[in-house]
């Protein structure tokens, strides 16, 4: 069938609040108004309205060098919420999603910049991308008695060139198959049936737990490995047997911070060679 007119590639911001202090090397930045992010010699480092993003270079004395401008759909201020985010650029892909199309929503940026915060959700905003997207998925199946329907979720992770499923604590043998009816998979990467947003979070958790994390001068407890979260619908009408399959992707990727930052991952020389590798 033909994908829906909005079927693209959408890039949208989300600026976090400068940190106050975080860990030992943590500078000190503030905002002004709220569409601006000083530097602490008090020059300007960044600006933005709803769709433009400027980045202004500054000397160590805080005069204003070159300027550089980008353009995105769209740009979410330190105020807003990960609901906002949410309704207002996930919320389509997950009702493609429904309509029987493969959507993907992932995060990109640096560590410390609250990746795994907007997917997962935690502290003042428990639900993420995904527990907002589970919500929806569920009401959408009570409002279709015509059709019945099966929902099932995994969780992978990608560290160190390995496959790991984050649901398991016994690790299966994973490899990377081209599926004729769903496209590239992980075979023998599980997949558990769930029927309510509780069951979404607490595997969330699970997942989590076992994910590969180290800490560096900008964050504690900073992921060091790509994630990817499904959630796969099945569903047909009940005097049906042809059965639609649609699976929406959500990446949570690795931080992108630059090759000099260093990750403290232990002392293996392994680690070392990893954490590189990672971020390059």
């Amino acid at each position: 069938s033909t994908p829906p007119a909005n079927s693209q590639v959408e890039v949208v911001v989300r600026i976090r609040p400068p940190p106050v202090s975080e860990g030992p090397n943590a500078k000190r930045c503030r905002s002004s108004r709220g569409y601006e992010i000083y530097r602490e010699n008090g020059s300007l480092a960044w600006k933005w309205d709803t769709t433009r993003l400027w980045f202004f270079e500054g000397s160590e004395f805080g005069a204003m060098e070159r300027t550089h401008e980008y353009r995105f759909r769209h740009i979410f201020p330190t105020s807003a919420s990960t609901h906002e985010l949410y309704e207002s650029c996930c919320k389509a892909a997950v009702q493609r999603t429904l309509d029987g199309y493969n959507s993907c929503i992932f995060a990109y940026g640096q560590t410390n910049s609250g990746k795994t915060h907007t997917i997962s959700g935690g502290g003042t905003e428990p639900l993420g991308v995904i527990p907002c997207a589970a919500v929806d998925f569920f009401q959408y199946i009570a409002q279709c008695p015509d059709r019945v329907f099966l929902l099932r979720v995994s969780f992978l992770e990608i560290y160190n060139e390995q496959l790991k499923d984050l649901l398991q604590d016994k690790q299966p043998t994973l490899t990377i198959l081209d599926d004729p009816t769903r496209g590239p998979t992980v075979a023998n990467l599980s997949e558990f049936v769930v029927s309510g947003l509780e069951q979404v979070q607490d595997l969330i958790r699970q997942g989590e737990a076992r994910r590969i994390f180290g800490r560096n001068n900008a964050h504690e407890h900073a992921s060091r490995s790509h994630t990817i979260f499904q959630l796969i619908v099945e569903s047909r009408f009940k005097e049906e047997k042809e059965v639609r399959i649609s699976t929406l992707s959500v990446v949570d990727l690795a931080g992108s911070e630059l090759t000099y930052q260093p990750v403290d991952l232990g002392p293996s020389p392994e680690n070392v060679v990893e954490q590189r590798k990672q971020q390059l």
